[in-house]
């Protein structure tokens, strides 16, 4: 028969049991409010675990030699990440303008012997180039650009193997003029500075073009006639010396 001690230890380890029970239950299990928040809903797009790339899975296993695919791997990756570096300042004006650029061609000197043959065949054809001395200054110019005026040649102003020939051989003038298709720019310059001086003197109106047309033609005559030269409507010698004097009177205050 039971003692009453042993009934009261039994009784105690029943609490004590049912006590754990009751604990398990209220706490440690998860309700099934608990179950139902836990769950994923349906259509909800959860992340998979990010795959590794070949050369981190080679890492992650341990040392070993990269291939040539990890190299190429490591080296695309790096060129997608490197910030771009700005170019240096000044660098694309430079490019720019080593592109577009062009140097323009230096002048070919014409040698005095020649420039001296050229002044004396001029004045031995009338034209007045002044004193030959192998400097081709405006008057001599104008001299060349008559000369080709009178004989239909290209507008170039300049002393050349092939205007001495011209000069030298046997020619008779003609009525249309020198060709102004391609003229130099040297003969362009001595017209345009002829007509800013007819401009001023209020000769010509307009603006200086450097093409002998017909109001510079004009403008031409008018000033020859009121300087006491023949009037022949062209640049020539006389008329671009007659302008220098006139030049110097007014710098002179005269």
């Amino acid at each position: 028969m039971t003692s009453p001690r042993d009934a009261r230890i039994a009784g105690a380890l029943i609490v004590v049991l049912a006590g754990g029970v009751v604990w398990n239950v209220a706490y440690l299990q998860d309700s099934p409010r608990d179950r139902r928040r836990s769950s994923i809903p349906v259509g909800v797009h959860v992340p998979l675990p990010k795959e590794k790339s070949a050369a981190e899975t080679r890492r992650s296993s341990g040392p070993m030699t990269l291939s040539l695919a990890a190299l190429i791997e490591q080296s695309e990756a790096g060129a997608q990440q490197a910030p771009s570096m700005p170019a240096p300042s000044g660098s694309a004006d430079r490019a720019a303008n080593a592109e577009t650029t062009q140097v323009a061609p230096l002048p070919v000197a014409v040698p005095a012997a020649l420039v001296r043959e050229v002044q004396s065949a001029l004045a031995a054809r009338g034209y007045q180039p002044g004193v030959a001395d192998g400097d081709a200054g405006p008057i001599t110019r104008a001299a060349i650009l008559a000369f080709e005026h009178d004989h239909g040649l290209p507008a170039t102003a300049e002393a050349s193997d092939a205007l001495l020939a011209a000069l030298r051989a046997p020619g008779r003038r003609v009525t249309g003029g020198a060709r102004w298709q391609n003229p130099t720019e040297v003969a362009t310059g001595l017209v345009r500075s002829v007509q800013q001086h007819l401009i001023a003197t209020g000769h010509l109106k307009g603006q200086p073009t450097g093409i002998p047309d017909a109001p510079t033609t004009a403008a031409v005559r008018t000033f020859e006639t009121a300087h006491q030269l023949a009037p022949t409507g062209r640049i020539s010698a006389p008329l671009v010396a007659r302008i220098q004097q006139s030049r110097a009177r007014v710098a002179a205050g005269q």
